[in-house]
């Protein structure tokens, strides 16, 4: 639906073509629970009513390495493991790597078109739209990148890929700058902005008290989500939980107390044993006073920070739980929040109650400046649409894949 939305605004300013791989239609993609034949009902009304060109199945096979940082991507997502590899997963690869394919072949065709001004693809960083968005990057093509947000009742259209929060960032941060919006609109957004915020499920069921006092806490991130991501396109660089501990370490110096706090989701990653054991292993061998939380342990991330003369994080969103909450923060990542609070450092602004409402009206603009709401027919047919899969697939988050 916000495909077709998409499709018949930008119709209405000039030629659009919409594009699909021929193999989109028999495999499964993230986020993707439709059946075979309803996706193929779907491409019969496609093709009527809105000229979707279809590419056909070509007789390549082959993928290099860099090809497949889509796949790695979709498949780390689906299947919630930094671990997941080719033999954990082979229908789940084979079918991602079909979908590689055909976004190659959707390169293919996009090549014998000399004057392509706009592209939209969604998300960006998956099987079937990686490809696409590194030939839009490598030929500078103008390329803005789209996702379903039901609870928006809408999509978000980004400028840039999802993930380049630095650069999303600074956008939010120029129109914050110029935004007309009046200040009990602003005050009412960031109040609940920050209620909801610092009500998330991970702070509302993790309320130990921490026990010990630290110089430094260190707040990892998720490693199935960051590992495939194309730093050259989005601008962040993920070093691994493990080298962004190393880069803390090397700054504050390993005669400095140190906590570990690892993402309570991290227990969703099926291989996260396996990552903690090798933070343990560093651990045992930096000579350094180190304690680890580990993602079951419980403890509260916000006692946590209270127990701390400084937090540090890389790319995790607990920086913006930090800075509401008044704490110290060094934001080692390229992320939206680092921006904001350079913008505060470089005008003097060092008034906590100053630093926390511009932080808290810059993110809760953030959060709605690229959303895109359906009007009333989409909802309608959107909602016909999602209560189809959901009699497929039942209410489930996640479906398990059937290939």
């Amino acid at each position: 639906m916000a495909a077709l939305s998409i499709y018949r605004k930008a119709s209405q300013h000039g030629n659009v073509i919409l594009v699909a791989s021929e193999r989109l239609f028999y495999k499964k993609e993230y986020a993707d629970y439709t059946p075979v034949i309803w996706k193929l009902f779907l491409r019969s009304c496609l093709k009527k009513f809105f000229s979707l060109k279809v590419i056909k199945k070509s007789d390549i096979s082959k993928l290099t390495s860099s090809e497949k940082l889509g796949l790695t991507s979709s498949l780390f997502s689906i299947t919630e493991d930094s671990g997941a590899n080719k033999i954990k997963y082979p229908d789940l690869y084979a079918s991602l790597y079909e979908l590689t394919l055909g976004s190659k072949e959707v390169v293919d065709f996009l090549t014998t078109i000399n004057d392509i001004s706009v592209m939209y693809v969604f998300n960006g960083r998956t099987s079937s739209s990686y490809l696409l968005t590194k030939y839009a990057h490598k030929q500078e093509i103008n390329t803005y990148y789209y996702e379903y947000a039901r609870e928006c009742n809408g999509y978000r259209l980004f400028p840039r890929p999802p993930h380049a929060s630095g650069d999303l960032g600074r956008m939010a941060l120029n129109f914050g700058k110029e935004t007309c919006l009046s200040n009990p609109m602003l005050f009412t957004m960031s109040k609940n902005f920050k209620d909801q915020k610092l009500n998330n499920q991970f702070s509302l069921s993790n309320t130990d008290t921490c026990e010990k006092s630290y110089d430094v806490s260190i707040y990892l991130g998720s490693d199935h989500e960051y590992t495939a991501v194309d730093s050259d396109i989005c601008n962040i660089e993920w070093l691994g939980n493990i080298g962004f501990i190393q880069q803390v370490v090397q700054k504050y110096g390993a005669n400095k107390t140190y906590a570990i706090r690892c993402h309570p989701n991290q227990t969703s990653d099926k291989n996260w044993k396996e990552l903690i054991n090798n933070i343990e292993k560093y651990i045992d061998s930096s000579n350094s006073k180190i304690d680890l939380y580990e993602p079951d342990s419980g403890v509260s991330s916000y006692d946590l920070m209270r127990s701390s003369k400084l937090v540090a994080t890389d790319l995790s969103s607990i920086a913006v739980d930090a800075v509401l909450l008044g704490y110290d923060v060094d934001v080692f990542g390229n992320t939206e929040l680092k921006h904001f609070l350079s913008t505060l450092d470089a005008d003097n602004i060092d008034d906590e109650h100053v630093r926390v409402r511009y932080i808290s009206q810059l993110l809760s603009i953030y959060e709605v400046l690229f959303v895109i709401r359906f009007g009333r027919l989409e909802k309608f047919i959107c909602n016909i649409y999602f209560t189809i899969h959901r009699g497929f697939k039942g209410i489930k988050r996640y479906a398990p894949f059937s290939s």
